[in-house]
């Protein structure tokens, strides 16, 4: 799904009891059959925690409850899916399936807790694979390790490599040969260049709609798309000649390009953190990153996978506590989720890392968009 699109999801709960059921999957032997299991005891402790919920209304946990046994009745548990996820509210029962590895999550909130299904989007972030193999150029669609070969003019296109052969001679008799070795490596590198050119058109649309484009060919190929490239965003090369690899097998090089990456990008951004808290454009722990978020100054949020905060909202919504009481009305069983859907509406980036990665922070942080100003009381 697109921002928009979850953003839409959220909208319409917004101030409803929503219900966030992730189970991870097992694949292979004894355990699959397990899976049907595992279900059906994360929709049991779902009703215990409702029957708990402060804020529950009557016969509302009933009306949840029917929805998730109508989700799990659809549920196919022989396709190969790394888990499922369930998303019900009274206005809301939907299934998702993972592709990816994830965590058992159960949460109970006035939002659904987003973070597995924006984890699980990030590994299937769409892309294009323009492939050289020297005589020939084919243009892949991406998602995550699936490819599609996109039959569209001018692809895919082929190289006629006709290159010019000296007449016989009548007097010395000799036969035809080809010109000079380096005249004819010149005209083979001009007559690429411009069959290469093709391309470009194409691919500039693709980078202008912010789809990142792969390149795979020999050296010499990437080289030449290179420059005629130049000023075009490239999100990566692959080099070698996958002419006859099997496209599961070239999925693999691209998804991890991407989620090669992804993780610098990811890297980077924590390597600031510090600096950033320093000059006030940043700030630490789920407390500071809310008030930020809260108050608009909030560029990149970045939570932990796996990161579960109990906690206590303010009145207002404009803060939290840590110290979170369960009989409370405001009490959050992850504020993580909460945190996540207040980003949202306030459009920021948000970026799911690593389990450990933000141990110094308290799994949570923030990068500012603008700098703090604190006023000075005499």
């Amino acid at each position: 799904k697109t921002q928009n699109e979850w953003m839409q999801i959220l909208r319409e709960n917004k101030g409803e009891l929503c219900v966030t059921i992730v189970v991870p999957f097992s694949m292979h032997g004894k355990p699959v059959m397990e899976n049907p299991v595992m279900v059906r005891n994360a929709i049991k402790e779902a009703s215990k925690m409702l029957s708990e919920h402060p804020e529950i209304e009557l016969k509302k946990d009933e009306m949840l409850l029917k929805k998730l046994h109508g989700l799990e009745s659809g549920i196919d548990f022989h396709q190969l899916v790394q888990g499922i996820g369930m998303l019900v509210s009274n206005r809301v029962s939907r299934i998702y399936t993972f592709k990816n590895p994830v965590s058992s999550l159960i949460n109970i909130g006035k939002n659904f807790n987003l973070r597995p299904f924006l984890q699980e989007e990030a590994n299937q972030l769409p892309c294009i694979l323009l492939m050289l193999t020297g005589n020939k150029m084919r243009l892949f669609s991406c998602i995550g390790k699936n490819m599609v070969e996109i039959n569209e003019d001018p692809f895919p296109a082929h190289f006629k490599d006709n290159f010019e052969y000296q007449r016989p001679s009548a007097v010395s008799g000799e036969g035809s040969t080809l010109k000079g070795s380096e005249e004819k490596s010149l005209t083979r590198q001009h007559r690429l260049t411009e069959f290469f050119g093709i391309s470009v058109e194409p691919i500039k649309e693709y980078t202008k709609k912010s789809i990142p484009v792969i390149v795979a060919g020999v050296d010499e190929d990437i080289s030449i798309i290179r420059k005629l490239l130049s000023g075009v965003s490239i999100s990566g090369e692959i080099h070698g000649n996958y002419e006859y690899l099997p496209l599961n097998e070239l999925g693999e090089k691209v998804y991890k390009v991407l989620k090669n990456n992804r993780l610098k990008k990811i890297s980077n951004t924590i390597d600031n953190l510090n600096e950033a808290v320093g000059n006030q454009m940043g700030s630490e722990g789920v407390e500071g990153t809310w008030h930020d978020v809260c108050e608009g100054n909030a560029r990149i949020v970045l939570i932990e996978e796996d990161k579960i905060i109990p906690a206590y909202v303010s009145e207002d919504g404009a803060s939290i506590r840590l110290e979170a009481d369960r009989r409370h009305t405001n009490y959050v069983h992850d504020a993580t989720g909460e945190l996540i859907a207040m980003a949202f509406e306030k459009d920021c980036e948000i970026m799911i890392v690593r389990k450990g990665n933000l141990d110094s922070c308290g799994g949570v942080a923030v990068l500012h968009r603008f700098k703090e100003v604190f006023a000075l009381h005499e």
